[in-house]
């Protein structure tokens, strides 16, 4: 035992610099793994400890359309075994807010009247602000959605315009609100006393009701839905949120940036293999002398195999505590932005003990099971052999073949000889520095395409289920809005190419488990506002619909078939004229035409809320939108489409730039450390060669750039495949996480500036590595060269 000691701490001591790359490398391949492991198990961990802490409901009902009577519904909701209900909570819509005079765009408010005892369903959390039953007279309680969003803090003062009447409030309090508050939400229930309710908003205050049920055993819930639509004698045609609905964005981001951290920390770890039994296997030919010595003398191949698996076993124990340790604080500062609207004042980040054990304990048996199968190849040495030739017989006439085949290579000049020489000497390493360069370049353009794609999502926001129109005009005071006359001054306007007008409704397709839907009802064309379908057409007919893909599927219907929805408590037939993927409502929404809700006497209940809006001159369009929202202000928000969108996807592109970054730095670092190894070792087996060439004449500046050129190269080459796997085969691999959220396929925007940026970061690591490690060259004598 005490020989296996000397000779592992002998290995330990003599290989410093390999040794220390050997920890790095298993080191950041444990910390990416482990970071995505917490970051999914809190997703889902957090918000479901949250759901169960304020006692959330399982679904909302929002009574605003005068078809169900809310005090009946409510009532017979109250009465049911195993169901908790929040009281009705009236509300009031509201469509402008502003803070220090500049205007929240794209944010929908539900003005909530407080109830005067806490809910027990549905129960407020203070994150911030002070602990009370309501909020005092003069101030309101804002979710931490729209709060992170905005930048609000205790103590500010927001305006709320309602009809005619324009008054301000101070915030209190910021809450975590569970149905409202996920991320990229654009609708928030803003929470008031119940005195400045009903003094400020006493025009139609009440009309409207919110309705939070919370079963005790999810499994119920289908039998009860069936009991209560056949006390309505009908289908319940108002909206209704569901839990799948309320809790999908609160996962999506997390989701998605663990999933990436997987796969791609899989294959870092895999990498990390290659590169481990890389370096074994050349630690074992170049002490190929030594073993058939050492066996000569009596010791076994077990003991051998032993020296080598108790120095990898330690290196791995070394490396691994520490990148455990970073994975908790890295993942802690993601955490912090992608659940920030779950987190109370004196809360931290939930560490999985547990699952980041496992992690360590998988990485160390890889590792040994790795270097078992390369090590054990060591029983195979024969001592005669290893002392005649320092390697096998066999492996010594494959190389002896391999040099007498180098011919016609006169014509080219020595740095390129070189160069070529020795990339195919050794094939090994010169595959490995291709691959790690590859998978470095797939991840950095990777990771640049998506998160491009979600900053320019105006440039495809058709395919995100989005209009592309240049500018949106939105109603936010009913009593003071005339479409009339927007629609005589856009007609009399010759930098106006086209308008349309835009009215969202609730519907419900009657299945075995009923579907509510937003549909989209529009007096215009489909197509000119940029709203697309990846099947078919949009609907031009008054009996013709287009569906989402989660409702086609969920109704197993296609191009052509039938559909049957209630609308306004009217049930409908429809042809099923196309169907288009979006983002928003999970694609659980519809298109129709504004004449397909006229009744049988050709009245129409078609009331619009929005116009979109297109200009000749995309030039002019920030111009136009402010023109008309200062002519129109009292009555509508008019703004550019790209800041609506920006509003929204803003929050996920700075969300995703730090995990996405992490990422790819520690793929550079990655990168660096393999091809500097791998080079170093190269190098070192070549030390007599380069000797050669320095006495011959070639200076060693000369040596050393045609060893550059030759693995600059080989990485430009696997910069070049990379780079069209992470554009072209990559994105497809995160699709299926976003088929739940209405995508089929990811709309991606290419920048090739951004795209040769990140392939020409991926060569960085070659370039120097390469170059770093052959500065021994320069710094010994052509005379110490040969000798070693």
């Amino acid at each position: 035992m005490m020989a296996i000691y000397t000779l592992c701490l002998a290995q330990l001591k003599r290989k410093k610099l390999q040794n220390i790359l050997t920890v790095l490398l298993i080191m950041l391949s444990t910390l990416l793994m482990s970071t995505s492991m917490i970051l999914l198990a809190n997703t889902d961990n957090v918000f479901l400890d949250m759901h169960d802490r304020t006692n959330g409901s399982h679904e909302l009902l929002l009574l605003d359309q005068g078809i169900h009577p809310p005090a009946d519904v409510q009532q017979w909701w109250s009465e049911q075994a195993g169901v908790s209900t929040t009281p009705l909570l009236p509300y009031q819509t509201i469509s402008k807010v502003s803070m220090n005079g500049n205007v929240i765009s794209n944010v929908f408010i539900y003005l909530m009247d407080t109830p005067n005892a806490p809910m027990t369903v549905d129960q407020l959390l203070v994150a911030h602000g002070e602990e009370s039953t309501q909020p005092a007279p003069g101030t309101i309680w804002l979710p931490s959605s729209l709060a992170n969003k905005q930048g609000i803090e205790v103590g500010d003062r927001l305006a709320f315009e309602s009809g005619s009447r324009t008054f301000e409030l101070s915030v209190s309090a910021i809450v975590i609100d569970l149905p409202y508050g996920a991320p990229f939400s654009t609708s928030s229930r803003v929470w008031m006393n119940p005195a400045d309710f009903k003094s400020q908003l006493t025009s139609v205050a009440g009309d409207s009701y919110m309705l939070g049920l919370r079963y005790d055993a999810a499994a119920d819930r289908s039998a009860l839905w069936e009991q209560f639509e056949t006390s309505l004698n009908s289908p319940y045609i108002e909206t209704k949120l569901t839990y799948e609905e309320m809790s999908s964005f609160y996962f999506i981001l997390n989701k998605l940036i663990g999933y990436l951290m997987i796969a791609l920390g899989a294959t870092m770890l895999v990498i990390a293999l290659l590169t481990i039994g890389f370096t074994v296997s050349d630690a074992i030919l170049i002490q190929y002398r030594s073993i058939g010595i050492i066996k000569s003398l009596g010791m076994t191949s077990n003991r051998t195999l032993a020296v080598f698996m108790m120095q990898y076993i330690l290196l791995t124990v070394v490396a691994v505590i520490p990148g455990l340790a970073l994975s908790g604080l890295i993942s802690g500062f993601i955490m912090d932005g992608t659940l920030s609207n779950l987190r109370l004042d004196q809360e931290g980040p939930v560490f999985q003990g547990g699952a980041m054990l496992s992690i360590g304990l998988l990485v160390l048996l890889l590792v040994s099971a790795c270097t078992f199968a390369v090590v054990n190849k060591s029983r195979r040495i024969m001592p005669a052999q290893a002392i005649r030739y320092g390697m096998s017989e066999e492996d010594n006439a494959r190389f002896s073949k391999r040099q007498a085949g180098w011919f016609r290579l006169d014509r080219f000049s020595p740095s390129i000889v070189l160069a070529w020489k020795n990339i195919r000497s050794h094939q090994k390493g010169s595959w490995l520095i291709f691959i790690i360069t590859c998978v470095t370049a797939a991840a950095l353009s990777f990771g640049y395409t998506l998160v491009n794609s979600v900053a320019s999502i105006d440039q495809r926001a058709g395919e995100w289920g989005y209009d592309s129109s240049h500018i949106a005009a939105i109603a936010i005071n009913p009593a003071s809005f005339s479409r009339e006359a927007l629609n005589e001054a856009l007609v009399q306007d010759n930098r106006i190419r086209s308008f349309a007008w835009l009215s969202t409704v609730n519907g419900v397709v009657v299945t075995d488990s009923p579907i509510n839907m937003n549909i989209s009802v529009l007096d215009g064309s489909f197509e000119e506002t940029g709203l697309t379908t990846i099947q078919g057409t949009n609907p031009q007919l008054r009996n013709e619909i287009a569906l989402g893909v989660n409702v086609a599927r969920q109704l197993n219907v296609g191009i052509g078939q039938h559909a049957e929805v209630y609308i306004q408590g009217v049930k409908r037939t429809f042809v099923v004229s196309g169907i288009y993927q979006a983002i928003a409502n999970k694609s659980y929404s519809a298109r129709i035409s504004s004449e397909a809700i006229l009744d049988g006497k050709g009245a129409s209940s078609f009331k619009p809320d929005t116009a979109f809006i297109n200009v000749f001159d995309l030039e002019q369009a920030d111009s136009v939108a402010f023109e008309y929202n200062e002519r129109f202000q009292s009555s509508m928000t008019i703004v550019t489409q790209k800041q609506l969108l920006d509003s929204v996807y803003k929050e996920a592109t700075g969300l995703l730039l730090l995990p996405l970054g992490f990422i790819a730095l520690l793929f550079i670092a990655v990168s660096a450390i393999i091809i500097y190894s791998t080079c170093k070792i190269q190098i070192r087996k070549e030390s007599k060669t380069y000797g050669i060439y320095k006495t011959i004449g070639l200076t060693s500046s000369r040596i050393r750039l045609s060893i550059l050129s030759g693995i600059a190269g080989l990485a430009f080459a696997g910069a070049i495949v990379g780079v069209l796997t992470g554009i072209f085969v990559l994105p497809s691999s995160i699709e299926s996480l976003l088929h739940g959220y209405g995508i089929l396929y990811l709309p991606i925007v290419l920048d090739w500036t951004g795209i040769a940026i990140a392939a020409c970061l991926s060569l960085i690591p070659a370039a120097l590595g390469s170059w770093l490690s052959s500065s021994q060259i320069a710094s010994t004598s052509p005379r110490n060269l040969i000798l070693d």
